[in-house]
């Protein structure tokens, strides 16, 4: 609309001195007539119910539109060519020209209106020309037909880009709608698998906590037996027992070693030492084993100082000295170290059964197993390599593997080498005279009452009187009514009722003195709880407890300046 009236205003304004006003004022009524029915057809078409059937209907009534349109532009050359006045020639065939050109891209959605449209005008121009005689005249009318061909290209060429923008238009939106559905998918599944490992951390924590209640127990009674006047038989039966014990302990403590180092409970403490000395530890420990077997198991000696923390990397190349040896049937285990640039690469070779390419990040994977389909517990959880890497992120290396089925496995990881004039001794081993626990007041806060009960047996057979408790207040209270101080606190960590042992160490010291020695003893494995034990600042061991370990902390406590 804005283009029609500025070509009309230019007519209008250029032929105002070349034309009759009359004439002028005719064209300005047909233009409007025109605009008049564009309005009401766009106003229509506004109101209108648009569906793919109706489409067809205003098709047709806008071609008709154009074709109305194009005859009043027409009347201009009707109108105002004059062969005798060369100006009105030039300003009405400019202004059919470039309305007709303008009219292109308007139209290139539909382009029979287009053709109705420049036919109109130039068929009106054409005749119009040919009408006045003269070379020069029916030229121009040849080439006034000639351009709107070229407009009817451009049109058509402009047309296909336009539908061929409309399809990938609507192929990108199916697609985007694709997208939406997959990813609205995916994030639901992502949601679900979320839910489901959330579901499963609760259980394992859950079910971790109460199974080690009762093994707690179990292990604490089957001590007491340990120590009692038992004929060979009887004997036998409880070593048994306590081997039995002994293997389900090492397996709830890999679980305990995943949760703490998911709590962030572990903490990296780099320091310059010998990497010998954690060769000569790998040996002490593993000979044996290996001997078992039948396999060589060598280590080859190294000078070299190492910047990292002893105690997790020793823990780290024991998992892997004993799955290898584990993992091997003949031949036997290497582990040797070599310089690498500004690091010390430490590999454990084997000469074991191998593992295939496919199966390189699977065997990192918590739970899974290699050659182990009957789940022998005798081979372990499938937990020794998930945490040799996880302690191996936290000493800032990767473990690097390589293996082939029947040519045995090489696992190798990196440590930055350590300055010799930093070196840090190792811390001797604090060995306590005596046993500082006879004759103590020992209390004990648990609410399982085969806890309490193990606990007390225990206790009493190492010379300790004992008091054992529920909660704090029931503990208070059993010291008023004995009159007694306490001398060593021993407290679960989770209590009924939402307390928890930390608030329960504080109530008693409140009434004993802040430096009363107390202990937390947990079965919880959930990175939350143990991060909130953590904080209390207290020792703490994790059910199932090993009496010798118990005692020795419990020395230590009662001992220590």
């Amino acid at each position: 609309m804005a283009a029609a009236l500025g070509v009309t205003l230019y007519l209008v304004v250029t032929l105002w001195r070349h034309a009759p006003h009359a004439l002028l004022a005719d064209f300005l009524l047909l233009q409007a007539a025109s605009q008049v029915h564009r309005l009401a057809i766009l106003r229509a078409y506004r109101r209108a119910e648009l569906t793919v059937e109706t489409s067809a209907l205003w098709a047709r009534r806008y071609t008709l539109y154009m074709l109305g349109a194009g005859l009043v532009w027409g009347a201009a050359s009707w109108l105002f060519l004059r062969p005798e006045n060369p100006l009105s020639l030039v300003f009405t065939m400019c202004g059919l020209y470039g309305i007709s050109g303008g009219a292109v891209s308007g139209n290139a959605y539909h382009p029979p209106a287009l053709r109705a449209f420049v036919v109109a005008i130039f068929g009106i121009a054409f005749v119009r020309l040919l009408s006045f005689g003269g070379v020069e005249f029916v030229a121009l009318g040849v080439a006034s037909l000639f351009y709107m061909l070229i407009l009817l290209l451009f049109c058509r060429v402009q047309h296909r880009s336009v539908t061929e923008s409309m399809q990938i238009r609507f192929e990108n939106a199916d697609l985007i709608q694709a997208l939406h559905i997959q990813k609205d998918s995916a994030e639901a599944a992502k949601a679900r698998a979320e839910q489901a490992d959330l579901a499963k951390s609760r259980f394992l924590a859950a079910a971790s906590h109460d199974l080690r209640q009762p093994l707690h127990a179990l292990s604490l009674f089957s001590a007491t037996l340990r120590e009692l006047e038992l004929d060979p038989k009887q004997r036998g039966v409880v070593e048994q027992i306590y081997r039995n014990i002994d293997s389900l302990e090492a397996l709830f403590d890999e679980l305990l070693d995943i949760s703490k180092l998911d709590a962030g409970y572990i903490r990296a403490t780099l320091v310059d030492f010998p990497i010998q000395r954690v060769l000569d530890s790998l040996q002490t420990r593993y000979a044996a084993l290996a001997d078992e077997k039948a396999l060589s198991f060598r280590i080859k000696p190294s000078r070299a100082v190492v910047k990292s923390d002893a105690a997790l990397l020793e823990r780290v190349l024991g998992n892997l000295v004993a799955n290898a040896i584990r993992y091997t049937g003949e031949g036997g285990v290497l582990v040797g170290c070599r310089h690498r640039g500004r690091g010390l690469q430490i590999t454990v070779w084997d000469s074991g059964i191998g593992i295939p390419a496919a199966q390189h990040e699977r065997i990192f994977e918590e739970f899974f197993q290699l050659g182990n389909p009957e789940r022998d517990r005798r081979n372990g959880l499938g937990l020794g390599l998930p945490i040799a890497r996880r302690i191996g992120h936290l000493l800032g290396t990767e473990l690097e593997l390589t293996s082939s089925p029947g040519r045995g496995s090489a696992f190798a990881l990196s440590v930055p080498l350590g300055d010799p004039s930093v070196v840090v001794a190792a811390v001797p081993e604090v060995v306590i005279a005596g046993d500082a626990l006879s004759g103590r007041c020992v209390v004990v806060v648990d609410d399982e009452p085969s806890i309490r009960e193990g606990m007390h047996e225990l206790l009493t057979q190492w010379g300790c009187h004992s008091i054992e408790a529920a909660s704090a207040a029931q503990a208070l209270a059993l010291l008023a009514e004995q009159k007694t101080s306490p001398e060593l606190i021993l407290a679960d960590y989770r209590l009924a009722d939402h307390h928890n042992g930390a608030d329960a160490v504080s109530l008693i010291r409140a009434q004993f003195g802040p430096t009363l020695p107390a202990l937390l003893i947990t079965g919880d494995t959930a990175p939350a709880r143990l991060q909130e034990a953590k904080q209390s600042g207290l020792h703490m061991l994790h059910k199932p407890v090993r009496p010798a370990q118990l005692r020795a902390l419990c020395n230590y406590l009662l001992t220590r300046p």
